[in-house]
């Protein structure tokens, strides 16, 4: 089993995220890049992860693997279009941005930056 370190240094053996899904596939690599932390809960050690869109803290189960460009739009299904989502993000910001018109989570954010007025 791969042993992973997580960002706040902590490194655990575990295995890898089980499937082919984009959930496994983005989940897999903030393992391997780091781009998570180990939390000492009452239930053991989990990994914590950060939704790429709001920044939401979330756990393997609360995460999803969401296209930057979207598959409607001509997105790949490849690893560089993929990013870690809350449910939230990915599930709603089509409705949320006046459907699914809007082409690219960049798109979305600055949508969302102006409306909270950054």
């Amino acid at each position: 089993m791969p042993e992973y370190t997580g960002s706040n240094g902590v490194t655990k053996i575990i295995p890898d995220y089980p499937g082919n899904s984009f959930r496994a596939a983005c989940i897999n690599r903030a393992y391997r890049r780091g781009e998570f932390y180990w939390h000492q809960g009452p239930m053991g050690w989990v990994a914590i992860f950060t939704c790429h869109f709001c920044h939401q803290e979330c756990f393997s189960n609360g995460v999803e693997g969401d296209h930057n460009i979207m598959q409607a739009q001509g997105g790949a299904d490849a690893l560089w279009n993929l990013n870690l989502s809350c449910t939230t993000c990915n599930k709603g910001w089509a409705a949320r941005m006046g459907g699914p018109s809007q082409n690219t989570r960049g798109a979305h954010e600055r949508a969302r930056a102006n409306q909270i007025g950054h």
